[in-house]
């Protein structure tokens, strides 16, 4: 913004010049000097900017979810300041880990999808099924680097529904018979990692 006399030399510091505020920024930069006309008697046009450096990423979801229904994850890339990293376009790996029960049963490891490369201004909306009941983390990580990580507060994972089934379709009064309570997803499958109570009622059908 100031004039330079002939002869002289004035120390000028440009910032966000090659270190954008923002992470993610690529692409190159160009500096020029010019006089009062615009006349251009000096010129970097080929600044290359700074490689953006991923820190992590955040992940939401709705923390209440149904055994075999999708829903939403959305990840975020994001940088050291915890802004959003919005060229990002690599792959994640996407996991669960088990909170409640601790174990995972053979259905717990069955989810999708298992990695995920999609990005929108560095923001991926995944749809993904979790087969199992009990609370888990949903987790993604950078497929090239395990360490760089994100995850989901706890999610408790319920029923779709339940059968019922007794001992025998014929029963004698008040004589005590057993039944059998299964705790399913939606496509009908028991989830062994189901841990909390059903309520049981009855409904008279005749008369």
């Amino acid at each position: 913004g100031g004039a330079l006399q002939a002869g002289g030399v004035e120390s000028i510091t440009l910032t966000s010049v090659k270190n954008p505020s923002a992470d993610g920024s690529d692409g190159a930069y160009a500096i020029y000097t010019r006089l009062s006309d615009a006349t251009i008697i000096d010129q970097d046009a080929s600044v290359a900017a700074d490689t953006f450096v991923l820190s992590g990423f955040t992940l939401s979801v709705t923390t209440t979810q149904t055994a075999g229904t999708a829903f939403t994850l959305t990840i975020t890339a994001v940088g050291a300041n915890s802004t959003t990293i919005t060229n990002y376009s690599d792959t994640v790996n996407l996991t669960i880990r088990n909170i409640s029960p601790t174990t995972a049963s053979t259905l717990s490891s069955s989810y999708a999808p298992t990695s995920y490369s999609s990005w929108s201004s560095g923001v991926a909306s995944v749809s993904f099924t979790y087969n199992d009941c009990g609370t888990v983390v949903n987790r993604a990580a950078q497929s090239t680097d395990y360490t760089v990580y994100g995850e989901t507060s706890n999610v408790t994972v319920l029923p779709y529904d339940y059968s019922v089934s007794a001992d025998s379709a014929s029963q004698t009064v008040n004589k005590a018979f057993n039944l059998t309570v299964n705790a399913r997803n939606a496509s009908g499958t028991t989830t062994p990692n189901y841990q909390d109570s059903a309520a049981l009622s009855m409904t008279y059908v005749t008369p």
